[in-house]
């Protein structure tokens, strides 16, 4: 146990020794109540839905969702790209997205359909969308789909509590792949007992920061904002407590 500990810290104190560390405080946006999108995933209460008059941001909200849940290797990534679509950037997402148009976007019609349709999307036996990821996705077509980018960081560095703060990082942009009976490399993200072995080996830090010798996360995607990596550092560095 001691040797874990001090493995953790040394890995943490390093890259925090070569990052920049920065954080903004803002309110956080309430939780709204009318998923208007639907969604046949389990709710998930650690995702926030910003109130609808806030601008969804695509680059930090919507492409996570769709690389994680449906841009996973042997889908739609660049390398299998199943169906001839590769779903890592705008362009490509926008082909089966109509803005404004719920009924007209393809993408999100999949998203609905239950798990037995063959043609719903993430397939079986991945987990589908939570409800709230939906409700993400339709408040950002009803917006226009937008290509929003560089979008004002609402991340505050001081807080990194595993349900409120960790679990919702995980929910973007890993859970897709790492989740349900048979995760993606037997790595679970969305318990807090699957991520807490890989904060104790290294592997959660080393990943998302694309350190050499690990498998980087998101896979063929730049690193996650610096200030949800501080926040995965300093949880890690605390002892990663199911708090």
């Amino acid at each position: 146990m001691k040797s874990i500990k001090m493995k953790r810290i040394a890995i943490v104190t390093s890259i925090f020794a070569a990052l920049i560390v920065t954080s903004c405080k803002h309110d956080l946006p309430v939780a709204i109540s009318d998923l208007n999108g639907g969604g046949t995933g389990p709710i998930d209460t650690t995702i926030i839905i910003p109130p609808v008059d806030t601008v969804i941001c695509f680059e930090s909200q919507i492409l996570p969702l769709f690389v994680s849940s449906c841009a996973k290797s042997g889908c739609h990534d660049a390398i299998t790209a199943e169906k001839d679509l590769t779903l890592t950037n705008y362009q490509a997402i926008m082909e089966g997205i109509n803005a404004n148009d719920l009924s007209d976007s393809e993408f999100l019609q999949v998203m609905l359909l239950p798990q037995s349709n063959e043609d719903a999307m993430p397939p079986a036996p991945n987990l589908p969308m939570t409800q709230e990821q939906i409700a993400l996705i339709t408040q950002w077509i009803n917006q226009g789909a937008q290509n929003t980018t560089n979008c004002a960081n609402t991340c505050d560095t001081t807080l990194f509590q595993y349900t409120a703060h960790i679990k919702p990082i995980m929910s973007t942009y890993c859970n897709g792949c790492h989740q349900g009976t048979s995760p993606s490399a037997g790595v679970n993200t969305s318990t807090h007992a699957g991520l807490n072995t890989i904060a104790e080996n290294g592997k959660l830090v080393g990943t998302i920061n694309h350190l050499n010798g690990f498998s980087f996360m998101p896979q063929n995607q730049p690193k996650i904002d610096i200030c949800f990596r501080t926040k995965i550092q300093k949880w890690v560095l605390a002892g990663s407590p199911n708090n």
